[in-house]
This record gives C-alpha cells, structure tokens and sequence, in this order.
C-alpha cells in the first residue's frame, strides 16, 4: 500500500516484507535498465541492484522479461540473457503488482536516476502476456 507524506511524496509501505523490482524502465532512457531487491522490513535481505545500459530500445520495443525465484537466489533475466543473480532470496508469499508511474516534479526527488516524465499524453505500457509457473 501507499500513502502520501507532508510534502505530497508517495511512500510505499509494506508489512514485514521487501520488494522484488523486475521491470523498471525509463522513458529518456531507453535502453537503461534496472532490477531492484529492496528488503524494506525484511531483515534477511539486503539491498540490492542493477543498473545498467544494454543494447537495444526497452520503451518502444518488446522484449522479454524473466525471474527465476528459488529458496536459494533469484536471477533476472532478459531477452534469455542472465543480467543480475542474487544469492539471497524470499521465503514467503509475494504479490504481483504491474504499475506504471512518472516523475513529474524534479523537485520532489533531487538524486532521482529513473528520467523525467515528458509532456507526451495519454502515456502506456502494453504487455503482451505475462505467463507465472512453478517448478516441479
């Protein structure tokens, strides 16, 4: 869940849980790519991420994501390439969430490296399929 702060900034919230980021991309950016692993109040996990430039244009064209999650790593793929391989994991259920959100205001998050929002309406994010499975 979300909530807003004093100063108008969302802040996301979570119970005893962290946060698996698989898609991050950005609009002036676009062949720039991140995955995040945020331990948030998950003490037994520690941050960590990717943040990277790869060839090809992740905003206008497709490309295939995958997250391969075990008890013992979690790897981040994309287009069949391994790009980040984590030697930590998460031992509990985790949600789903598929969003799309901009930075409007500069201001508002001084050190931000995600791009700027351009004046370009109405924005989307088409996806194809989305496909979960469990490994036998």
């Amino acid at each position: 869940k979300s909530t807003v702060d004093e100063d108008g900034n969302e802040q996301w919230v979570t119970n005893h849980c962290g946060e698996i980021d698989i898609i991050e991309n950005i609009i002036d950016q676009p062949n720039f790519q991140r995955f995040n692993v945020i331990s948030h109040t998950d003490d037994s996990l520690t941050f960590t991420q990717l943040r990277q430039t790869i060839d090809g244009d992740f905003v206008n064209e497709w490309h295939t994501y995958a997250f391969d999650w075990t008890p013992e790593y979690m790897d981040f793929y994309i287009d069949g390439v391994l790009y980040k391989h984590v030697n930590q994991s998460v031992q509990y259920e985790m949600c789903v969430i598929i969003s799309m959100y901009m930075v409007t205001n500069p201001e508002s998050v001084p050190n931000y490296s995600w791009g700027y929002a351009n004046d370009v309406f109405p924005k989307t994010w088409e996806i194809d399929y989305m496909r979960v499975y469990k490994k036998k």
